[in-house]
């Protein structure tokens, strides 16, 4: 079974921090908020797209690294 390196991996991570700590920082409210993984993965399309459609500044690996079927 394949998995990830850990570089891989420490840049799934660093993305998904970032998007966090950025949703964090936006929030007009003095509520916490919850680590949410279904919206920091919808954030994350948006970027990608932005990054891997829109620009082609990088490919989708290098963006977010994942293993293919």
């Amino acid at each position: 079974m394949q998995e990830l390196s850990e570089r891989q991996t420490a840049r799934q991570d660093y993305i998904d921090n970032a998007i966090y700590k950025l949703i964090k920082k936006v929030n007009p409210t003095n509520k916490k908020v919850e680590w949410d993984i279904e919206l920091i993965g919808e954030l994350r399309d948006k970027i990608r797209e932005y990054f891997v459609e829109n620009r082609i500044i990088a490919d989708e690996q290098q963006f977010y690294p994942f293993l293919e079927e």
